[in-house]
C-alpha cells in the first residue's frame, strides 16, 4: 500500500490531480487489466502481431475461443491497444532493452511479449485484425 500511495503521489503531482487512494487503485487495476489482456492476446498461439504495421490477426474461431475466458478480449478484436507502449512502461518487468523509463514496480506479471517485427507466425492472415501502438 505504501508504494501505491507513493505512485499516486507522483501521478497526482505530475498531472495536478488529487485522486483518492481507492479511485487511483481502481484506475490502475483497469489499466493492468488492459495490459494483461492485450499481452495475452499477442502471446496466444495463432495470433499474429506485425509490429511494423501494428496489426493483430487471427481467425474468428481463435478470437471466439480466447474471448471465452475473458470478455474484455472482444474490446481488441477490431482495434488494438492505443496505450500499449505506455502500459508496457508501467507494468512490464525485467526488460532492459526498452530504453530509459521510470518504472513504478506495481505489477505481478512476469515477462513480456518479444519484440520481433512479427510475432507468432505470418505478418497478416487477413482475419479478425486489430491495430496496436508499440
Amino acid at each position: 500500500m505504501h508504494s501505491l500511495n507513493y505512485a499516486r503521489g507522483i501521478v497526482n503531482g505530475c498531472f495536478n490531480w488529487s485522486s483518492k487512494y481507492i479511485v487511483f487503485k481502481r484506475r490502475l487495476d483497469r489499466l493492468r487489466l488492459r495490459f494483461t489482456t492485450f499481452k495475452s492476446i499477442i502471446e496466444s498461439p495463432g495470433f499474429q502481431c506485425d509490429r511494423r504495421t501494428n496489426f493483430v490477426t487471427a481467425t474468428d474461431e481463435q478470437w471466439n475461443d480466447l474471448a471465452l475466458g475473458n470478455d474484455f478480449v472482444n474490446a481488441y478484436r477490431l482495434e488494438g491497444e492505443p496505450m500499449w507502449k505506455e502500459l508496457k512502461a508501467i507494468f512490464a518487468r525485467g526488460r532492459r532493452d526498452e530504453g530509459p523509463h521510470e518504472h513504478l514496480a506495481i505489477s505481478s506479471d512476469e515477462g513480456e511479449p518479444n519484440d520481433d517485427e512479427t510475432d507468432n507466425g505470418s505478418e497478416d492472415s487477413g482475419n479478425g485484425g486489430s491495430t496496436i501502438s508499440d
